[in-house]
């Protein structure tokens, strides 16, 4: 009985849910996590011991696969993708996704992403969208690659401080 209840315990707190859910002819994406190469391994004790719940992992390939796949299903008419608790991913992993989204929209499928705000990585996939969706009381919050950049001139200036910066 002890084994049975260890197995199962372990297996409710390994499983993973699917992101991906067809409903009425269209593919729906929810994406709540973080877009990874590879999924982290759950450990169940230290998942009983924590404070928090583990943050959402999807692999990349797992996302690619159901895009190129609802690319080529006829009963599939349109693709959806709820980035509201999307946290982001790596660069290539993005590029990735949204390569597979233009597949989608090559086969005359309209791609829609839909959130309540946008950061940086919730932007790139929706570029390669159809169409955008925001809350209306939403909006987008794009910092860029190289985030952000404190200019200190004029208090450098003020202070009478002549700086060099070099880089390599």
């Amino acid at each position: 009985f002890m084994l049975l209840f260890f197995w199962s315990l372990f297996a409710v707190l390994t499983a993973r849910s699917s992101p991906a859910q067809v409903r009425e002819g269209a593919l729906v994406l929810n994406i709540d996590g973080v877009v990874v190469e590879e999924a982290a391994v759950i450990d169940p004790i230290q998942a009983l011991l924590s404070t928090s719940a583990p943050v959402a992992e999807y692999q990349v390939r797992d996302l690619v696969r159901a895009l190129d796949a609802a690319a080529t299903d006829d009963r599939i008419k349109a693709v959806v993708l709820d980035l509201d608790r999307f946290i982001g991913g790596g660069q290539v992993h993005l590029q990735a996704i949204g390569a597979a989204m233009d597949r989608v929209r090559a086969a005359d499928k309209p791609v829609l992403t839909y959130a309540t705000a946008y950061a940086d990585d919730g932007m790139l996939l929706s570029a390669h969208a159809s169409e955008v969706w925001v809350n209306p009381l939403g909006g987008a919050a794009v910092a860029g690659p190289g985030g952000e950049m404190m200019y200190y001139a004029g208090l450098l200036e003020k202070l009478d401080i002549n700086a060099r910066v070099y880089r390599v």
